[in-house]
C-alpha cells in the first residue's frame, strides 16, 4: 500500500509501503494505461463540449431556456475534460515530488464539476417536466431570468459549499487519495466518512429527483394519448409539443448515460470509506473514473446526433458552411461575408423560433 512522504509543506510524493519507492512493472503498466486513458478521454471531452458551446453561440435557434442548462452541463464536462489530463500527470509522476497545490486544485475542480453536472441534469429534467405538463404561462413564471441565474449558480455552489470550503479551512484535506491513486481528497483524514457519505447523498438525490420528473413526463404523455383514444380523436399533436417530446426523449438519454457512467464510480469511491477492504474498492474506482470521464464525451454525441436542432447546426459546422446555420446569432452575422448576411436576414423574416423550448 502507498503512503505519503512529505518533503516540505508545499509538495509531496507517494511511496510504496515501507518507504520503498520501487514500483513493480505491473503497477507501472497499469498507471500508464490509466494515464493514457484519462488524457485521451479528457481531450475528447474538451473538443466535444467546446463544439456544443460553439454551436449555441452560432445559432439563435439554440438560444432556448433548456439550452442554458445544456451549455452549463457542457461547461462542467469541459472542466472535467481539462482536469483529466492533469490527473494523468499525477499517475505518471507519483515517484517525483510535485507541488501539492496542483493535486488540490485538480481534486477541487473534479468535485465541483461532477456536482454541477448532477444538479444541472435535475434542472433540465424539471424544465422539461414543467414545459410539457404545465401551461406556457406557468413555465415562463418559473423560469424567469432571475430564477435561471439562481439555478445555474446553485449547480456550481452545492458541492463547493459542502465538500470544498470546509476542507480548505481545515476540516479535511483536499489532495491525493491513496486508494484511488487520484487527486480528490486525503482518505486518512478523520472527516473522510462524513464527506463520502455527504457526497453520496448529494449526488444521488438529484438523480433520483430527475428520474421522478421523467417518469411523470411519460405518464403525462401516456395519459394524453389514452384520453385521445377514449374520445376517438386522431388529430396530430401540435408541432411545438411534438418537438418538445422528441427533445425530452433525447435528454433522457443524457441522464441514462450519466447513471451508467457516474453512479458506479460514486458507489465504489464512497465504499472505500465504509469497507474493510478499501484498497479493492479504490482499485476498481480508479478504472471506473475513466468511465466517469467517458460520460463527458457522450453528451456532445447525443446533442450532435440525436437532438434535432443541434444536429441541424452541427451539419453546417462539420461542412464548414456557416452561411447555412439556421437563425445565425449576431456574432456569426458579423463574420459572415456580406452576401451571406443579406440572405440570412431574408431567412430571418420567414422563420419563427420558439424561444421557450
Amino acid at each position: 500500500m502507498a503512503s505519503f512522504y512529505a518533503n516540505d509543506t508545499n509538495s509531496f510524493k507517494v511511496l510504496s509501503s515501507g518507504g520503498n519507492s520501487t514500483i513493480t512493472d505491473r503497477v507501472q503498466i497499469e498507471r500508464l494505461v490509466k494515464a493514457v486513458s484519462y488524457a485521451t478521454v479528457g481531450l475528447i471531452a474538451i473538443i466535444g463540449n467546446f463544439l456544443v458551446i460553439f454551436m449555441v453561440v452560432l445559432s439563435r435557434k439554440l438560444h432556448t431556456i433548456t439550452n442554458i442548462f445544456v451549455v452549463n452541463l457542457s461547461l462542467a464536462d469541459l472542466v472535467i475534460g481539462v482536469a483529466f489530463p492533469l490527473e494523468s500527470l499525477w499517475l505518471l509522476h507519483l515517484d517525483v515530488a510535485l507541488p501539492k497545490w496542483t493535486c488540490t486544485s485538480v481534486g477541487s475542480i473534479i468535485i465541483i464539476a461532477v456536482g454541477c453536472s448532477v444538479s444541472t441534469l435535475f434542472f433540465v429534467a424539471m424544465n422539461r417536466y414543467v414545459l410539457i405538463t404545465r401551461s406556457r404561462a406557468a413555465y415562463q413564471r418559473i423560469f424567469t431570468p432571475c430564477n435561471i441565474f439562481l439555478m445555474i449558480a446553485s449547480t456550481w455552489l452545492n458541492l463547493t459549499g459542502f465538500l470544498i470550503i470546509p476542507q480548505v479551512v481545515g476540516y479535511g484535506s483536499l489532495g491525493y487519495d491513496l486508494n484511488l491513486e487520484l487527486c480528490i481528497w486525503d482518505p486518512t483524514h478523520q472527516y473522510d466518512l462524513y464527506y463520502k457519505g455527504g457526497a453520496l447523498a448529494l449526488l444521488t438525490l438529484p438523480l433520483l429527483l430527475s428520474s421522478i420528473c421523467y417518469i411523470l413526463i411519460f405518464k403525462y404523455i401516456r395519459n394524453h394519448f389514452k384520453n385521445m383514444a377514449s374520445h376517438r380523436q386522431s388529430a396530430p399533436i401540435a408541432t411545438n409539443r411534438r418537438m418538445d417530446i422528441i427533445i425530452t426523449k433525447n435528454l433522457l438519454l443524457v441522464i441514462c448515460a450519466f447513471y451508467i457512467c457516474i453512479l458506479p464510480f460514486v458507489i465504489a469511491f464512497c465504499s472505500t470509506g465504509f469497507s474493510s477492504s478499501p484498497d479493492t474498492y479504490g482499485y476498481v474506482a480508479s478504472y471506473l473514473g475513466i468511465l466517469l470521464g467517458i460520460n463527458s464525451c457522450l453528451n456532445p454525441l447525443f446533442y450532435c446526433l440525436k437532438h434535432p436542432h443541434f444536429r441541424e447546426v452541427f451539419s453546417c459546422v462539420i461542412r464548414c458552411d456557416l452561411s447555412r446555420v439556421p437563425l445565425p446569432s449576431r456574432i456569426l452575422q458579423r463574420v459572415l461575408p456580406q452576401p451571406d448576411r443579406r440572405s440570412v436576414l431574408a431567412d430571418l423574416s420567414s422563420l419563427n423560433t420558439n424561444t421557450n423550448n
